[in-house]
């Protein structure tokens, strides 16, 4: 069986894009030509791996042992060549920091600047990505610290708890909801809502709370997933639906009125970031210089000053 990372990392793209014609694009490809390539893995690999639907693609059970794994190899040889690149430039420090979406986009970037001010040899990265992407990359060794939503108790990580967030509903800024004092839980279902990909910790986080609940999140009226923040909120903003977001992701929206925040009658969705690293693996110096700031909520000096911080 011949199987190329490039055939891989196609084949993965396709998934996730649920789309073989977006696939080719992001990929810089002509449809037939990634279809044709989509077709020789399936040949090689002896199984189909995506069936054709009037929706898109969906994996067969084999396409999803291939996704899976495949996630696994690509982070792999991500890592083999930011090794290879250290053994390059040996002469520095370098931590390979990963984040959650709404950390990694929204309040981590002012730690690092800050930290590099405090470490200016040292070769300080970031690999932003939703939380479940994020988790995977630390336990192929991609990266060496994870900031993500939840509390995640993995095998072999150590977990160490940072601060607390909300989630609250977002709404266009119309007189019709500003003119509401509260939403009642039993609404929510109702509302044409934008959600987060699956492997977003936003969304486990909401599926989680509206459970504890009682309410089943697949009750909810989804009418698209996005894994963009900031496309959520253009299109809250256009008035085509509702979602729940950080509040440290639409202070801005906020303050210019572009959004409007509408609480929900007897529910809170307060949730934890948490930093995870490698049980097994000792700490450098500047992984535990950098340990140390996170957990000091008077000099991790995030982009946002709205977290709560315990």
């Amino acid at each position: 069986m011949n199987i190329n990372l490039e055939d891989i990392e196609a084949f993965c793209i396709v998934v996730e894009e649920k789309s073989i014609s977006k696939a080719a694009k992001k990929l810089h490809m002509t449809q037939p030509a990634l279809s044709q390539r989509i077709g020789s893995l399936e040949q090689s690999m002896g199984i189909t791996l995506l069936q054709r639907t009037h929706k898109g693609v969906t994996m067969t059970a084999g396409g999803e042992i291939l996704y899976n794994l495949g996630q696994r190899m690509l982070n792999l040889g991500e890592r083999l060549d930011e090794e290879l690149e250290r053994l390059r430039t040996s002469a520095k420090d370098q931590i390979i920091i990963g984040a959650s979406t709404t950390l990694g986009g929204y309040a981590l970037p002012c730690t690092l600047v800050y930290f590099k001010e405090l470490n200016p040899d040292a070769d300080i990265r970031m690999v932003v990505d939703n939380t479940e992407k994020v988790i995977s990359k630390l336990l192929d060794g991609t990266i060496d610290m994870a900031l993500v939503e939840e509390n995640i108790e993995i095998p072999k990580m150590t977990s160490s708890h940072l601060t607390q967030d909300e989630l609250v509903l977002i709404v266009p800024p119309t007189q019709e909801w500003k003119e509401r004092e509260y939403l009642e839980l039993a609404e929510l279902v109702n509302l044409p809502f934008l959600s987060r990909e699956k492997g977003s910790g936003t969304r486990k986080v909401i599926e989680s709370i509206l459970s504890q609940h009682g309410v089943n999140p697949e009750k909810l009226n989804v009418i698209m997933e996005l894994n963009s923040v900031d496309a959520i909120k253009a299109m809250v903003e256009a008035n085509q639906g509702v979602a729940l977001l950080s509040r440290l992701v639409i202070r801005k929206e906020l303050a210019a009125g572009l959004l409007h925040v509408v609480p929900i009658k007897g529910l809170s969705f307060i949730y934890d970031f948490i930093i995870l690293y490698q049980q097994d693996q000792p700490l450098s110096d500047l992984q535990t210089r950098f340990l140390d700031l996170m957990e000091d909520p008077e000099k991790r000096r995030f982009c946002n000053t709205s977290i709560k911080d315990e």
